[in-house]
């Protein structure tokens, strides 16, 4: 990794060396006897998903230095040394199952369960959203690089680690498109607000008035004040809403759903039905749309 990151110290340069060392692999410069064109062939079915599988990498290598295995210490077994490889590997499936991947699968299944949908869920593309089969596949021969850990002992072979990843992608997602589907349920019935993407500027007081009470009814509260106002969102989602009197319940304050759910992801839920506003990545405007239907 330090000859990946020594090209600059800010995200932005990390990328440019680590894609320009990829480039000129791909090209053959860095890779003794390989032929270009194979190489250049490897390079184009990794540049598509360059990013995430980047990104693997990057967790992976990050799950080192976290779980204590940097430096490595002398005389390991091989044993020993795979058990880390694979502890680090489920460590970048645990890191990615609460950033962006993770978070769009679960997401994306938990919202076909509430609607009754069925979940149209592709594996094949959800692991590459993850980086870590182009990465397996290809980012080791496009880096020049083998599939050994030293000389003497080796990774998983390609198929049994994908497959290893596949697995531990899965527990981690269903576990927390568990908790995503709670909150989607308590949300359709006891939202903090509801939002319009309604021009409201342009209708009359009479209009806004009536307008403000068909959305409050969309609270699911019985009593209300007698007047409700609508509230500019200056973010996205850009529009309106009407401030509902709902809160989370107790159960999903506990430590245990908030771990499934993601830490990150309950403080924004929780803000929300604290400041009566969206402001979650969660509950973007297509998730509020499909669960607030009038």
């Amino acid at each position: 990794m330090k000859g990946y990151l020594q090209g600059g110290t800010t995200p932005e340069e990390t990328y440019d060396a680590l894609r320009t060392r990829l480039v000129a692999a791909a090209a053959g410069g860095e890779i003794s006897g390989a032929d270009g064109m194979a190489m250049f062939d490897v390079f184009m079915r990794l540049s598509s998903h360059f990013d995430p599988a980047m990104m693997f990498v990057l967790s992976h290598e990050l799950g080192h230095v976290v779980l204590g295995h940097s430096p490595f210490p002398t005389g390991m077994t091989c044993a020993e040394s795979q058990r880390r490889e694979d502890d680090a590997d489920a460590f970048a499936i645990a890191l990615l199952s609460y950033d962006i991947p993770g978070e769009t699968e679960a997401t994306d299944r938990a919202l076909a369960r509430v609607n009754g949908e069925k979940e149209n869920a592709s594996a094949d593309r959800n692991s590459l959203a993850y980086g870590y089969v182009q990465a397996i596949q290809f980012g080791f021969a496009l880096a020049g690089l083998s599939n050994l850990i030293d000389q003497q002992c080796s990774y998983r072979d390609v198929a049994d680690r994908i497959a290893y990843l596949d697995n531990l992608r899965e527990n981690f997602v269903a576990s927390r498109t568990d908790a995503i589907e709670e909150i989607f349920r308590h949300f359709k019935s006891h939202p903090p607000y509801v939002h319009t993407s309604s021009d409201v500027e342009s209708l009359t007081s009479a209009k806004k008035r009536k307008l403000a009470q068909n959305l409050f009814k969309l609270c699911g509260v019985a009593q209300g004040p007698k007047v409700h106002r609508l509230k500019r969102v200056k973010e996205l989602p850009f529009g309106w809403v009407v401030e509902c009197p709902n809160a989370l319940p107790s159960r999903f304050r506990l430590p245990q759903f908030r771990a499934r759910l993601g830490t990150h992801t309950w403080q924004e839920i929780e803000l929300e039905y604290r400041n009566h506003l969206p402001g979650s990545s969660l509950m973007d405007e297509n998730v509020i749309k499909s669960l607030l239907q009038p």
